[in-house]
C-alpha cells in the first residue's frame, strides 16, 4: 500500500523580495537550534561516555584478578560485566558519530539555502549512510552520495542489510530500514509531501523538541489511499506487515486518524500502535511492548 506522509507549512515556491528573506531567516533559525541541541547532547555524551570508560575499565581489572586466580566463574560474571561495559560505550560513541554527520548535514543544507537563494524549497540530504542508497534518475537507479541537495521529485531507497537516515530543512527527519524507500513529492500549493512509503520508516518532526506554544507552524500529517492523520510534535515508524496492512507506532506525541470515505476517527497516543488493513478498515489502539521495538534506526556507522 502507498503510504503519503505530508508536510503542511507555510511555503511560497516563488518568494521575492522579502519572503525570500523570511525564507533565510527560517533557515539560519533551524539551523541554530540544530547547533543549540547538538552541544547539549555533546555536552551530555561527554559525560556519559567518561562514566562508560570507568566502568570499562573497572570491569576489565576485575576480570584480570579473577583470571589471576583462576576463579571461573567469577571470570564469566566479569566477562558479562566487561561486554556491557563496552556495548554502552561504542552505543555512546556511535551517538556521538551519527549527532556529528548530523550537523554536517545540516550545514550543507543552510549553505545550499541561503546561499543558493532557494531558502523556500524544500531540501534535504542525507547525514549517514550505511550500504546502500539510491536516487531514481531518468537512467534508472544510481547511487546518491550527498553531494546534492534531495529536491521534490526526487526518489530514493535502500539496499538489503542498507539503512539511511535522512535531513530535511523542514525539519524533518526520515530514516530508512533496509529494502525501504520513498519519494519527496512535487509541491501542491502550501503542501509538500512525501509519499510512496515502502518498507519500514521512522519520522521525526523537529517540532516534537519545541515548547507547544511554538509547534502550531509543525502541522503536519499522513495520508494513505485510506486514512488521513493530523500529527504535530511527533514521533512514529510506519511498518508494512505480510499481509499488505500498515502499521503505525507512535513513540512520541499523538495522532488522529480520519477514514477518508467514512469520516471514523481514532486517536493513537504515545507508546501505542495501531494496524491499518489493505482495505483502510482500522484495528484497535494497543500499547506498545518495549521489548517488540528492535530499534533498528540505531544502526552503529561502519
Amino acid at each position: 500500500m502507498k503510504t503519503t506522509v505530508f508536510l503542511a507549512a507555510m511555503f511560497l515556491f516563488a518568494p521575492s523580495g522579502f519572503a525570500e528573506e523570511a525564507y533565510k531567516s527560517r533557515l539560519d533559525a533551524w539551523a541554530a537550534h540544530e547547533k543549540i541541541v547538538f552541544e547539549e547532547f555533546s555536552a551530555e555524551r561527554d559525560k556519559k561516555e567518561g562514566e562508560a570508560r570507568k566502568a570499562l575499565t573497572r570491569a576489565e581489572n576485575i576480570l584480570k584478578l579473577t583470571r589471576e586466580h583462576n576463579d571461573q566463574e567469577a571470570e564469566t560474571v566479569a566477562q558479562q560485566a566487561v561486554d556491557i561495559a563496552a556495548g554502552a560505550l561504542g552505543m555512546i560513541r556511535n551517538h556521538g558519530r551519527r549527532s556529528g554527520a548530523r550537523m554536517t548535514a545540516v550545514g550543507k543544507l543552510r549553505e545550499w539555502g541561503v546561499d543558493a537563494g532557494t531558502a523556500a524549497v524544500r531540501m534535504g540530504v542525507s547525514s549517514v549512510v550505511k550500504g546502500v542508497l539510491s536516487k531514481k534518475t531518468a537512467k534508472g537507479w544510481e547511487p546518491y552520495d550527498g553531494t546534492a541537495p534531495i529536491r521534490p521529485g526526487d526518489e530514493l531507497e535502500t539496499g538489503p542489510d542498507s539503512h539511511a537516515e535522512l535531513v530535511f530543512t523542514d525539519g524533518a527527519t526520515f530514516s530508512l530500514d533496509e529494502k525501504s524507500g520513498m519519494k519527496v513529492a512535487l509541491p501542491e500549493k502550501t503542501t509538500s509531501f512525501f509519499e510512496n512509503i515502502r518498507g519500514r520508516a521512522r519520522i521525526i518532526f523537529t517540532c516534537a523538541k519545541l515548547p507547544r506554544e511554538h509547534q502550531k507552524a509543525c502541522f503536519w500529517g499522513i495520508r494513505t489511499p485510506w486514512v488521513v492523520a493530523a500529527v504535530r510534535g511527533t514521533e512514529i515508524e510506519m511498518s508494512g506487515l505480510p499481509d499488505g496492512s500498515r502499521r503505525i507506532a507512535v513513540m512520541s506525541g499523538s495522532i488522529d486518524l480520519i477514514h477518508r470515505k467514512t469520516g471514523g476517527k481514532i486517536a493513537v497516543g504515545p507508546g501505542q500502535s495501531i494496524d491499518i488493513s489493505p482495505k483502510g478498515k482500522f484495528g484497535k489502539p494497543v500499547d506498545i511492548e518495549p521489548d517488540s521495538l528492535n530499534r533498528w534506526w540505531e544502526w552503529e556507522l561502519p
